[in-house]
């Protein structure tokens, strides 16, 4: 046991079952966030635009959802710390390590349990994440090549022709058509 060891009766207790409750939400959050950031990585490769925003709305529904659990985890983090006298300058450093000192082992492996699959489900999310950030840029670098010929006309024949040669050169800026 640490030297910051006193406990308010039945004070801590609550604290400590409504943070596994709080990790275990936090929990299916990211699970929720999982699917939602796989189906809109399958969205992607089909070019299915609706199911992309679709996705990208719940994305950030529940992104914005898991901020204020997680705030309210670092809170009752804070509140366990002064349960248990830890000095006030490092109360919000309160980790979920430094706690499994002064919990039951049934708590202790509860929140282990959590804290290991929350970390298991945050790196997948991360790992696909990715896929999409890779995607999107790809995306993105079509895009900028597509506008910067309609903004300035193509220079040369998009598509090879009889002899190699290109038919004549398409100097027509198609934004400067519209109005």
């Amino acid at each position: 046991m640490s030297r910051f060891n006193h406990k308010p009766a039945g004070r801590f207790e609550d604290r400590i079952r409504d943070l596994i409750r709080l990790m275990a939400e936090l929990l299916h959050l990211h699970e929720d966030l999982l699917g939602v950031v796989q189906r809109k990585l399958l969205a992607m490769r089909k070019s299915d635009v609706e199911l992309m925003q679709t996705c990208t709305a719940g994305e950030i529904d529940l992104t914005g959802r898991i901020r204020e659990r997680d705030g309210l985890r670092k809170q009752i983090l804070v509140l366990i710390a002064k349960d248990l006298n830890r000095p006030t300058t490092r109360q919000k450093e309160m980790t979920v390590s430094e706690l499994l000192k002064h919990v039951s082992e049934s708590e202790g492996n509860k929140m282990r349990a959590l804290a290991g699959q929350l970390s298991f489900i945050m790196g997948e999310t991360a790992k696909v994440n990715t896929v999409v950030q890779l995607f999107a840029q790809q995306m993105l670098d079509h895009y900028r090549e597509i506008f910067e010929r309609v903004t300035r006309g193509v220079v040369e024949s998009p598509t090879y022709v009889v002899g190699g040669r290109p038919r004549g050169v398409l100097r027509a800026h198609v934004v400067d058509a519209i109005g």
